[in-house]
């Protein structure tokens, strides 16, 4: 009787061996196809998984192309990561020992000669990282630091410094708008881990006039005014623009042509909206795009911050993706066009497009936004009124191509109310 049992002993485990065997064991290996391969799993290299058959010959497979119950252990055992959720960022230290606290609007701040401004350093800033600045200026004045309160999670998000100059308004000429904010950025560059080369201008009507003028105090990485205009005679230095409007907003004109300067270098948004600013989302949407065209040229130099952006990218479309999955497509596709994540995280963002692609209208969206991008620069940055802010006025061609565009995008909710504020004629500043 003894005998017997260890006799029977030892034929379950050879079976549990044969049938339970781990990862670098000879076992078989099924796909989702039914295919089987006997093998061991000797490792992962380029995202694939590498089987060695008896014959001592490899092939390399991919993770998702298993059954679940052995993708399951080839994860644990390989510790590889969830191909869907991005890897980790860098870990980096938060910085320390500035002068103002991070997350939290502080100011004013004294930058001397009489000028000022408020500043928002992002709960993510990093020790020892530079980080990009973007300098905002309001028609109305800043002493209210609501004008970037709308952005600072964005900030949070990409690491990126704000600041808002509190006296560069509507109301001054512009050599008093252009010393204050000179006086600002010396201030801002002087004291604050800011890149040089990440300077980014923005403002809202005339603030967004002045947003241009600030390229000429010191060099720019991009733009991104809202409403404003280009004052004559000037010439921009940026790499790249992201224009905002609203769709019968007196200055979209302008604000087109402005775009159109820069060619493939520049995008315009249009809103639902007249002159009043446009959603926060859209300033959002702007700092992920000039984030990605120059980290996307730029990923050899800054591995570290590299990590962090595409972890908070991923996370951000991800989050995107319940509650707005058009914007969430939309974004991804820049990201993977203008940046071109590669390796897990690559994978992981094309995971991503191709389950928000299952929905036809998330792709629409976005052929939406590139259609009305080149309406702006054929229709309003040449039509009947480029060079100037026109108040209750609609040209026949603007009416004409927007119905034209309705049938295609009109489908659309937020597309068809974009088109049919295209429609109406400009509205007027208020008495």
């Amino acid at each position: 009787m003894k005998m017997k049992s260890v006799l029977l002993l030892c034929c379950l485990l050879l079976c549990h061996t044969l049938h339970g065997a781990g990862p670098t064991q000879i076992r078989d290996w099924e796909a989702k196809t039914g295919h089987k391969v006997k093998a061991s799993a000797t490792g992962v290299a380029n995202g694939k998984v590498v089987l060695k058959r008896e014959n001592g010959k490899t092939l390399g497979v991919e993770l998702d192309k298993f059954i679940d119950s052995d993708q399951e252990l080839l994860r644990k055992h390989f510790s590889i990561p969830d191909e869907s959720s991005p890897l980790a960022g860098s870990g980096a230290k938060a910085a320390e020992g500035l002068p103002y606290a991070l997350g939290r609007i502080e100011g004013p701040v004294d930058a001397g000669g009489g000028s000022s401004y408020h500043i928002y350093l992002p709960k993510s800033l990093k020790q020892g990282r530079p980080a990009p600045l973007v300098f905002f200026c309001a028609p109305w004045g800043g002493k209210n630091p609501g004008f970037i309160r709308g952005i600072t999670e964005c900030a949070d998000r990409f690491g990126w410094v704000v600041a808002l100059s509190v006296d560069s308004s509507n109301a001054h000429n512009d050599a008093t708008n252009t010393r204050h904010c000179k006086s600002s950025l010396e201030h801002l560059l002087g004291s604050l881990p800011v890149d040089k080369k990440r300077i980014h201008y923005a403002g809202h009507s005339g603030g967004a006039a002045q947003s241009f003028i600030n390229t000429t105090i010191m060099p720019a990485y991009g733009i991104m005014p809202s409403g404003g205009y280009i004052p004559g005679g000037l010439g921009p230095k940026a790499e790249v623009i992201y224009g905002i409007c609203g769709g019968f907003d007196f200055n979209r004109h302008t604000t087109a042509k402005a775009v159109a300067r820069f060619k493939k270098d520049g995008i315009h948004r249009i809103s639902r909206n007249g002159h009043a600013r446009s959603p926060d989302s859209f300033r959002e949407d702007g700092i992920f795009w000039m984030s990605c065209r120059y980290l996307g040229e730029e990923k050899d130099s800054h591995p570290e911050e590299i990590k962090d952006f595409e972890h908070a990218a991923l996370t951000w479309l991800m989050e995107l993706k319940q509650d707005q999955p058009g914007r969430a497509y939309s974004n991804a596709v820049f990201f993977r066009d203008d940046y071109q994540p590669e390796g897990h995280n690559g994978r992981a963002l094309e995971l991503l497009i191709k389950e928000l692609e299952e929905s036809p209208d998330n792709a629409l969206y976005h052929e939406a936004l590139l259609a009305l991008d080149e309406f702006s620069e054929k229709c309003l940055a040449s039509g009947a009124f480029p060079d100037s802010s026109v108040m209750g006025q609609v040209s026949a061609e603007v009416a004409k191509k927007a119905d034209q565009l309705k049938e295609a995008y009109g489908g659309l909710d937020e597309i068809n109310e974009v088109l049919e504020a295209l429609k109406k004629k400009t509205d007027s500043l208020k008495k």
